[in-house]
């Protein structure tokens, strides 16, 4: 019997045993527990609940820490690579500062910062610190560009407060470029006291300016058409687009300017086509101006209610302008000694027909008031500068500024050459003829600022 009652325990001792040693390998809490709690320790029972207390604590206490160092080690290469992309990478790493040469090359008139970048880099938090951290920084430039590497001729502008996102860019042989066609472009400005972009516009996309040209010229009667020089010129956001129609008749010498300028904006109004601002330019051949005719906001009128200004050489009141002339090029008259207030009015003129030929919607204060016009030296060139000019459907003024020769040869035939033509600090046109003028005006500029 004593054999067998021990082969009975010999097999629950080696069970117990095996249990011992799994529990001290795999979970060890729980072999401490019963070291503390097992009827043979001698502890008093506060002694054993303070140091149960004290090991869970400290267990867990170990875990988390080791839990967290863990976490960091697994991320720090990640998160470094992602700050060293955000803070050392940006649009601009590649600028280049470009001459800006006259229009024969013979003179640097300023300089154009360019930038090549992919579209899809160029986020409104990429476009925010290009204009901060560089564009800031680099003022002299007359304008800053970014080409898109992966979307042929497009890019983005900024010149002064304005950029001008998605427009078409037009290289040019001096490694410059011209700023193109806006439609579907998203208009910024930066609000520098909140560091913030704000988006001003969104301008029509190509389908509907193409779908509201062909509407409107549909209606334009074809006797006004006789001349490669008539355009329907649309630009601005879907709902608020601008409208400049050039009219082109040899019957315009005696024509009602008022009311063909009334019935077409009539017209217009009917379409339903979302026209607010609305001008019209009435010549009688591809080279002489008759008359401007504008609105403000078509859209805003009644068809009943609506009203022009018309400047008409024809008839003797403050707003006449006499016809222009741009192909030939006379030796000033011996009578134009003085600027008359009628010679205001026609620089007024040639001045807004100069820079349509560039911005189509350009937008011209009416008052004399707001040129500054002025002889430029003794051999019939003007300077005319308007700092009230409104372009792109936006609230900002900007400055033009234009010199060209002026030859009033009679009351109904006055005669003009340009020679340079700047718009919000783009130059988009010069011939030469007052490269002097321009570089000893950098040089001022740049003596004031040093100041």
């Amino acid at each position: 019997m004593e054999n067998n009652t021990l082969d009975n325990q010999q097999p629950k001792k080696k069970g117990s045993l095996i249990l011992w040693i799994l529990g001290w390998i795999f979970f060890f809490p729980i072999p401490v527990m019963i070291l503390i709690w097992r009827k043979k320790n001698t502890w008093k029972l506060p002694v054993k609940i303070a140091v149960t207390v004290i090991f869970w604590i400290l267990l867990f206490v170990f875990l988390g820490s080791n839990g967290d160092s863990e976490n960091e080690d697994n991320q720090p290469a990640s998160t470094v690579a992602e700050t060293t992309v955000a803070t050392e990478s940006h649009i601009y790493d590649t600028a280049q500062i470009i001459d800006l040469m006259s229009g024969i090359g013979s003179n640097k008139i300023g300089t154009v910062s360019v930038s090549k970048a992919k579209q899809s880099d160029c986020t409104e938090g990429a476009l925010l610190d290009w204009y901060l951290n560089y564009v800031m920084k680099n003022q002299d430039c007359n304008y800053h560009i970014i080409v898109y590497t992966d979307t042929s001729d497009k890019g983005i502008y900024c010149c002064n407060e304005l950029i001008e996102k998605n427009v078409v860019l037009t290289p040019d042989d001096d490694g410059t470029y011209s700023l193109g066609d806006d439609s579907g472009a998203t208009l910024y400005t930066v609000d520098e006291a909140t560091k913030k972009l704000v988006k001003t516009a969104t301008m029509a996309d190509s389908n509907v300016i193409n779908t509201t040209k062909s509407k409107i010229d549909d209606i334009v009667p074809t006797e006004y058409k006789n001349s490669k020089s008539y355009s329907v010129d649309i630009s601005g956001e879907e709902g608020n687009l601008d409208c400049n129609l050039t009219l082109v008749s040899e019957n315009f010498n005696d024509a009602n300017y008022q009311k063909i300028a009334t019935d077409l904006a009539q017209h217009v109004k009917n379409l339903d086509l979302g026209i607010g601002y609305f001008c019209i330019s009435f010549q009688c051949d591809d080279y002489n101006l008759n008359a401007l005719s504008s609105l403000d906001d078509l859209s805003a009128q009644e068809p009943s209610e609506i009203t022009t200004s018309t400047f008409d050489k024809n008839k003797n009141n403050n707003t006449e302008t006499t016809s222009t002339e741009t192909e030939k090029t006379p030796e000033p008259s011996a009578e134009f000694t003085t600027l008359t207030d009628k010679d205001i009015v026609n620089c007024m003129t040639i001045m807004q027909q100069i820079i349509d030929r560039y911005i189509a919607d350009a937008k011209y204060p009416w008052g004399k008031d707001d040129y500054t016009i002025a002889k430029f030296d003794d051999n019939g060139a003007i300077i005319a500068i308007c700092d009230q000019i409104k372009l792109k459907s936006s609230d900002f003024k900007q400055t033009g500024i234009v010199v060209f020769t002026y030859n009033p040869i009679s009351e109904d035939d006055v005669r003009f050459k340009e020679h340079y033509c700047e718009i919000a600090g783009t130059v988009c046109s010069n011939d030469g003829y007052c490269d002097e003028f321009i570089k000893n005006l950098q040089e001022i500029n740049k003596t004031l600022k040093s100041n």
